[in-house]
């Protein structure tokens, strides 16, 4: 073998060898971020197609938000075989949809938001009528009832855990390509707008109004308003939940370019995609699910005021969909991860936008 050959065996073992160690890197800091930021329960990797609910919820008629009430709902999961993977405190409704029998869901009305597996004591995933049988026995049980709380609306959805566990290796590979082509510039937000003047709108066929300056300012003044009284402060993580309709075809080709865009901008910070999976309808009809995690209000602040957002939102055009804001229920005060700590190297970000 000629010296040429071995000098390039060797660079491509090199090569290979860093290659695996960032995509291990990438998978441990994800981890670190489910875990120790957004406090959801790890599912293992065993191979199964498991049921889950998404599960939203408010105070009963006439009471206001109490803390206990929303732990004593938790504390109803773990009967009866199921698990509580997350709970989270909801923010504001950012996308409302106009599916019979789900008006009630908009700007401020949702409390809560459980993620629950249910069948979790069992060896083999729970089938989808099955699943759909538990939720509707769990939402009507006593002691939900007795919690003070109701669920306003349930979603199933099948989450593979093979995929889960792709989730942030590919989320590192891709900041990976966008760092190697020297991409993550164009994701900086250090450029900030006035949301003051008004601008054409898009015609997002269907269900949704046009993006403009207008309605954007709007979104961030109710933002702000709901995120304080509801005691999120800024470095809390924020975790959105949606509720995907999959739309037209031309909305669905506009909403998947936005959807990369946004996807190659938050693995430059750290964030992204963290449930993805197949609806199983219950309330409404949905095509899937998926939760992204933004790191922390602060972030969320400069990012709806950030020139690169006021351009890339033009491009969303969601079916008829639903997607609900939340930060982690702070029984056990889980923050976002220190930035200095983590292996991606954020930019540095005030606390919030001015």
């Amino acid at each position: 073998m000629g010296l040429g050959k071995k000098v390039f065996g060797a660079a491509f073992c090199v090569a290979l060898a860093v290659i695996a160690s960032n995509l291990n890197d990438g998978y441990e800091y994800y981890k670190k971020v489910r875990q120790d930021t957004l406090g959801i329960e790890i599912l293992g990797q065993q191979g199964k197609s498991r049921f889950l609910g998404v599960m939203l919820l408010q105070m009963q008629e006439g009471r206001k938000f109490e803390p206990s009430a929303l732990e004593a709902v938790c504390d109803s999961v773990n009967e009866g075989g199921s698990k509580l993977v997350y709970t989270g405190r909801a923010i504001q409704v950012a996308v409302e949809s106009k599916q019979p029998g789900l008006e009630e869901i908009k700007q401020g009305a949702v409390e809560a938001v459980l993620l629950i597996e249910f069948g979790a004591d069992r060896e083999t995933s729970v089938d989808d009528a099955t699943g759909k049988d538990l939720i509707h026995k769990w939402r009507s049980s006593a002691k939900v009832q007795e919690s003070g709380m109701r669920v306003m609306a349930a979603q199933g959805f099948r989450r593979s855990d093979r995929t889960n566990f792709a989730v942030p290796l590919v989320l590192t590979a891709l900041q990976g390509v966008i760092r190697l082509f020297g991409l993550d510039k164009s994701y900086h937000l250090h450029d900030l707008v006035p949301m003051t003047s008004e601008t054409s709108k898009i015609d997002n066929a269907g269900t949704q109004e046009g993006f403009s300056d207008k309605k954007m300012s709007n979104f961030i003044k109710n933002f702000d308003k709901l995120s304080k009284s509801r005691n999120a402060s800024a470095d809390d993580a924020i975790f959105i939940w949606n509720w995907l309709q999959k739309g037209t075809a031309s909305q669905q080709k506009a909403d998947g370019i936005y959807g990369a865009q946004m996807m190659a901008m938050l693995s430059t910070h750290g964030g992204g995609i963290m449930e993805f999976g197949t609806a199983v309808s219950v309330d409404g009809n949905f095509d899937n699910i998926a939760a992204v995690y933004y790191p922390g209000v602060g972030f969320f602040n400069r990012l709806l005021s950030s020139k690169w957002m006021r351009h890339t939102v033009q491009g969303k055009k969601p079916g008829d969909s639903i997607a609900v804001i939340t930060t982690p229920f702070k029984t056990s005060s889980k923050k976002r991860l220190d930035p200095a700590k983590s292996w991606v190297a954020y930019e540095s970000m005030p606390a919030s936008a001015p």
